[in-house]
């Protein structure tokens, strides 16, 4: 233990003689918040969306007039779901609506109708835009307003929603110190560790004061533990690549070709799947993924602890290689 705590104090001695990496570790995390939250918007305002209306109702046009007010879309009418491929093809509009006939009677009987919804995917970036401001479709304010209430028939206290969105994606170094392995591992560890759970603080803070971002009190403890083990997986993983490397300079490269993967293709920049099939079991071998899936509702501790447990085996075991 006490050659734990040892290597533990060496490493933030070297952290605090490196002025500019506190900066880095610290005002990096901030300076990304700051610019995600203020510059980076997955709402396009006025995207052109073709729609065919084949109900012709009311309720269809309520669907319509909630596009436009409430997904700040621009609407083109049009007559066949042929028009909607041809002007996706051809870029004149990134997205596609149909409306089917029959939607006010299934209405009326509680039952749930599916709308097909075509989406331009050649560029990743808008088409989740559209996809995100088509939820106003589907959403709580949707179901309240294409309620059909009889007073004769009151619709059940649980209904399907309405609407179902069928989304139609188109086009596309040796070491001598006198400790044991897992003590000289864990011990360079740790440090960064504590940074990375600064970080956090830091920054989930800051997202709450600065934009509002509501944090209650049931969900700190489990996306704290989130976090926590997301953060020992990847120092697991800055393990295992120091114990490829030979030099600094191939260790930053290696992690630069770890970040980039996980920053476009973990879901948290664009959606999984707008990345071709074939390279998407690149993006659930990240563990960047399984982070981004389980703040958005899932829960994915068992995988990142398997992430964060294999890492670091595989760093002792290479370890234990280096010095035989």
């Amino acid at each position: 233990m006490k050659a734990l705590w040892a290597m533990i104090r060496k490493e933030f001695v070297h952290i605090i003689r490196d002025p500019q990496l506190i900066g880095f570790v610290l005002g990096l995390p901030v300076l990304l918040l700051l610019l995600f939250g203020y510059a980076l918007r997955l709402r396009v305002d006025n995207m052109a969306i073709a729609v065919c209306d084949q109900d012709r109702t009311f309720f269809s046009v309520q669907v319509k007039d909630r596009l436009q007010r409430d997904g700040q879309f621009r609407l083109v009418e049009v007559d066949s779901e042929a028009t909607i491929r041809s002007m996706l093809q051809n870029g004149q509009t990134r997205l596609g609506l149909i409306i089917p006939a029959g939607f006010t009677e299934r209405l009326a009987n509680d039952e749930q109708t599916t709308f097909s919804l075509f989406v331009d995917g050649t560029m990743p970036a808008l088409a989740q835009a559209g996809l995100y401001g088509a939820r106003v479709l589907t959403n709580e304010k949707a179901l309240e307003d294409l309620k059909f209430d009889d007073p004769d028939r009151p619709s059940p206290p649980v209904r399907k929603p309405p609407i179902k969105v069928d989304e139609i994606i188109l086009f596309n170094a040796a070491l001598v110190t006198p400790i044991s392995r897992s003590a000289l591992i864990a011990g360079k560890m740790i440090p960064y560790g504590v940074i990375a759970a600064l970080d956090f603080v830091v920054v989930t803070s800051l997202a709450r004061l600065v934009f509002q971002l509501p944090v209650s009190a049931s969900v700190v403890l489990p996306v704290g533990a989130l976090a926590l083990l997301f953060i020992l997986s990847l120092l697991a993983l800055g393990a295992l690549i120091s114990t490829l490397s030979q030099t600094q300079l191939q260790a930053h490269f290696m992690a630069v070709f770890i970040i980039v993967p996980s920053i476009l293709m973990s879901g948290f920049v664009f959606p999984i799947e707008a990345i071709p099939r074939w390279l998407q079991p690149v993006a659930w071998s990240l563990p960047m993924t399984y982070f981004v899936d389980a703040i958005r509702e899932s829960r994915d501790f068992i995988v990142l602890g398997g992430f964060m447990v294999g890492f670091f085996g595989l760093s002792l075991a290479r370890f234990r290689k280096q010095r035989a």
